[in-house]
């Protein structure tokens, strides 16, 4: 069996040795350890050494540590190497300031087309939660609960698609399916009067960036789209093939 990602395989060896602090492997079933990527801290596993990149908000300070931006100063982009990255101002948060109320509306949406008939498949997930408080350029993370537990979906042959006949079906789904969002952090940047930005962290640990602007008389307003999946396949000689997208849409909407 091949070692994994982080251990190899020494000559004369039957068992995995884990990479030393500071390198991983490239692959699994790799025989030589490599230097962690720029902005990636070294993390020691009992069975093998991974690299993974300092998040938003974060740099690399050491060959294991990740430290946090300066009060006032951050970034939205994986793996920097210095706190002179931290390069985007924003106002922090001081004892009695500025809290918003965030309404959480999460879309998923399922798309899947075929080529040859023009049929096609829709699934639409809705979900919105009641307004939270989070303290903006405070740090603090408004941790996203959401979960899926019904569905709108529609299923178009070419004809109804072109009649506009069929109509979406909303029911129950069989298990409840988390949003991919983990937690959000927002902060408003400095200079910008109405400009906010939204560091939002997923499940799988991607992180992203978003931002919206408060209108003045208005409310404020994130949206954050993110693709899951993008496929498309096609057979010239038949002439069948199919895509597939689906996007996960955040709205923060200002209560």
């Amino acid at each position: 069996m091949p070692c994994p990602i982080g251990a190899i395989s020494t000559p004369g060896s039957t068992s995995c040795t884990p990479c030393p602090e500071g390198q991983t492997t490239d692959a699994i079933g790799a025989d030589k350890c490599v230097p962690c990527k720029p902005g990636y801290r070294s993390v020691s596993l009992p069975d093998a050494g991974v690299c993974v990149p300092c998040v938003h908000d974060t740099y690399l300070a050491s060959i294991t540590t990740c430290e946090t931006c300066p009060t006032g100063k951050t970034h939205f982009v994986m793996a920097r190497t210095k706190v002179e990255d931290c390069a985007m101002s924003y106002d922090p948060y001081v004892e009695g300031g500025e809290r918003l109320a965030l309404q959480e509306e999460v879309l998923y949406l399922s798309t899947q087309t075929y080529y040859s008939s023009g049929a096609s498949t829709l699934q639409e997930i809705r979900r919105v939660t009641e307004a939270r408080g989070v303290a903006v350029g405070s740090g603090e993370r408004l941790e996203s609960t959401q979960v899926f537990t019904t569905e709108r979906k529609m299923v178009q042959s070419a004809e109804s698609v072109a009649s506009g006949a069929d109509e979406p079906v909303t029911k129950p789904l069989p298990v409840p399916v988390p949003t991919s969002a983990k937690g959000y952090r927002i902060f408003k940047l400095a200079g910008n009067s109405g400009r906010y930005g939204a560091s939002v962290e997923y499940r799988d640990g991607t992180w992203l960036s978003f931002s919206g602007v408060r209108p003045a008389g208005g409310k404020l307003v994130i949206k954050c789209e993110r693709v899951l999946t993008r496929i498309s396949s096609f057979d010239p000689e038949s002439g069948n093939g199919s895509s597939l997208t689906i996007t996960e849409t955040i709205v923060l909407t200002e209560a």
